[in-house]
């Protein structure tokens, strides 16, 4: 068995870098090492990022966590949220199912019976989870519009309305699927409007057979059924898609019939991503390190590692990582 050398950059704190997604995946075909000075390093956007820098001769392979679009001047391949082609150096990949157990992926139509049972278990009208606020305010509006019909229950330090500020935290799984199952409904807010950024806001709440109020991106039913949840694009205004919410909560034959819609646009949607990036590392870390040396030798970006390395990324690359997302953010105000 080939064996490999690997390391994480840039991830999050609580990344087990012996057992998640990348690692496992590749361990079905290599004999994995993590190592202080790999032949591949994966690359993400978060604490540490521009600690890819220290690896000059690292294939490098980045994963977008969040709604940063891949830059290919940097990276050898690229993991993200965008629908685009770009050879064997690209895959798409949902941000929510790098953080998914094998359990939680079976999103699949439930029957009227089942659905009857849930319902029976909820005495939450809608939620609210989250640590803060979108940059349009729209999680705050939503929750401030539901709540003039029936009290909407924030558990997040957003808008935290449980008794003694007791807050349940959106990474807790256990935690926040719980409140999920006991609700109605469910205010799911993406952080900002950019085609295909999809987290896993929606993801959890249908797994929680509760009925997403979908605040995102205008492309979310490339991916989930129309009829599976209220996409909060298709009205003018916020205060027509609170006038639908409540005509739902009011008809039980109409709650019923949205609850156990198709989830997916493609049942095999899912699994058909987790069989695309199982090839997709499979192909980078077959080939020899020369053959898998994508990003250019020499660009006008960077012209070498040494001292002046240090002065780029303090003077250029922060403020450049931070406009990036701010235009992201700006164009969709």
């Amino acid at each position: 068995m080939k064996q490999i050398k690997i390391n994480f950059v840039g991830f999050w704190n609580t990344l087990n870098k012996t057992n998640n997604i990348f690692f496992n995946l590749l361990s079905k075909y290599f004999d994995v090492i993590i190592s202080d000075n790999p032949d591949y390093l994966f690359v993400s956007c978060f604490n540490g990022f521009l600690d890819h820098f220290n690896y000059p001769n690292a294939i490098k392979i980045f994963y977008s966590g969040e709604d940063i679009s891949p830059d290919f001047n940097f990276f050898d391949y690229c993991i993200g949220y965008n629908d685009f082609l770009c050879g064997d150096r690209y895959l798409q990949f949902p941000v929510y199912l790098h953080h998914e157990t094998l359990k939680e992926f079976n999103l699949s139509k439930i029957s009227n019976n089942e659905a009857n049972e849930c319902i029976k278990k909820k005495d939450i009208f809608c939620n609210l989870i989250y640590k803060e606020d979108r940059f349009d305010n729209k999680r705050s509006l939503v929750f401030k519009l539901l709540n003039q019909y029936k009290k909407v229950e924030s558990f997040g330090e957003l808008l935290n309305n449980q008794k003694n500020n007791m807050t349940v935290s959106y990474i807790n799984i256990e935690e926040k699927f719980s409140v999920l199952r006991r609700s109605k409904f469910t205010i799911a807010a993406d952080s900002v409007d950019l085609d295909d950024f999809v987290t896993e806001k929606i993801h959890h709440a249908i797994l929680c057979n509760t009925i997403p109020i979908y605040i995102g991106t205008n492309k979310i039913t490339k991916y989930y059924n129309k009829d599976r949840f209220i996409n909060c694009n298709d009205f003018n205004s916020l205060e027509e898609m609170v006038d639908y919410v409540i005509k739902i909560d009011k008809d039980d034959a109409l709650y019923l019939k949205m609850i156990t819609a198709e989830p997916l646009v493609d049942c095999d949607y899912i699994k058909n991503r987790y069989c695309a990036l199982d090839s997709f590392l499979f192909n980078i870390f077959n080939k020899n390190l020369t053959d898998a040396y994508k990003r250019p030798l020499t660009g006008k970006i960077i012209k070498s590692w040494t001292k002046e390395m240090s002065e780029y990324r303090a003077i250029r690359l922060k403020p450049l990582v931070r406009i990036e997302r701010k235009i992201n953010r700006s164009k969709h105000k």
